[in-house]
């Protein structure tokens, strides 16, 4: 449980690798989906991996920041209370988050859960703080999805995300910038189940229900990038590859009445929906290759 959190404004350099193993013990295994390995607690920050790894074992999640959770007090008078009431303007850059059990890449969100590519917009009208959280030069290499970001204007750029989950990249809210990554929908149903030996089974390791599990998360809709009332975002110059031919598992996947997503420019490789506009949403397309 060596984790970190960022409790001020400011660039965070991440001086080594940190490589968080799994533990077992009479049926139970840590870390839990509920750990994070990095937690932001307010806005103004940069964390600057400086070409070094983040990986876990367990089910934590990369870097994550909760714009709820990070509003702890309203006493103007405590030393962050202007840290933590804004969750904006952050920027994660340069390294690599390499996750292998249930946790999310990055995490930067305030209402959305969006465990599903289909999940239903929060109820009343939307509203979105202009965040401007920017993911620069990483690679993201997750079971599961790579990247939610909740806001208007976020950014990813010349990154590498890897995902075997439901998405490598959510987004939701507008004037968001997908541009010049390479992003892949793996298709490894099994990839958490390691040989089966007794002494590994009796750990807890191979518990039915988590198999299970898997099994039905492979029988659910998956996309590479999808977006949620993104109006005027624009998806330029990305690879997107998606590995397993299935009439659910798609390249981008529009929702939630997103309008002018403007998809220019990008490669699509190995998919049979490449495009998929739903619930009013709209979408310029020009200059792609298939």
């Amino acid at each position: 449980y060596q984790e970190a959190a960022v409790s001020n404004p400011g660039v965070h350099c991440v001086i080594k690798n940190f490589w968080q193993r799994r533990f077992c013990e009479a049926g139970h295994c840590v870390p839990a989906p509920y750990r994070n390995l990095v937690q932001i607690r307010g806005g103004n920050v940069t964390i600057d991996l400086m070409n070094h790894i983040l990986h876990s074992d367990g089910h934590s999640s990369g870097i994550v920041a909760f714009t709820q959770s990070n509003k702890t007090t309203f006493d103007r008078e405590h030393k962050n209370f202007d840290f933590s009431q804004q969750t904006t303007r952050i920027t994660i850059k340069n390294g690599v988050i390499d996750l292998r059990g249930l946790g999310v890449g990055v995490a930067l969100v305030d209402r959305w859960k969006m465990n599903f590519i289909d999940t239903s917009a929060p109820e009343g009208p939307p509203h979105y703080e202009k965040t401007g959280f920017i993911l620069e030069n990483l690679r993201i290499i997750t079971d599961n999805t790579g990247v939610i970001l909740e806001g208007d204007g976020n950014t990813i750029r010349n990154c590498i995300i890897e995902s075997n989950g439901r998405a490598a990249i959510m987004m939701a809210g507008p004037n968001g910038l997908i541009e010049g990554n390479t992003i892949i929908l793996n298709n490894r149903p099994f990839s958490k189940i390691r040989p089966i030996t007794f002494d590994k089974f009796m750990e807890g390791i191979y518990n039915p229900v988590e198999i299970y599990r898997i099994i039905q998360t492979n029988r659910i809709q998956k996309a590479a990038i999808v977006l949620h009332q993104a109006d005027n975002t624009l998806i330029r110059n990305n690879k997107i590859l998606v590995k397993g031919e299935s009439e659910r598992r798609m390249s981008i996947y529009v929702d939630n009445n997103s309008k002018n997503i403007n998809i220019i420019g990008n490669n699509f490789i190995d998919i049979k929906k490449p495009i998929v506009l739903v619930n009013g949403s709209t979408a310029v397309v020009e200059n792609n290759t298939f």
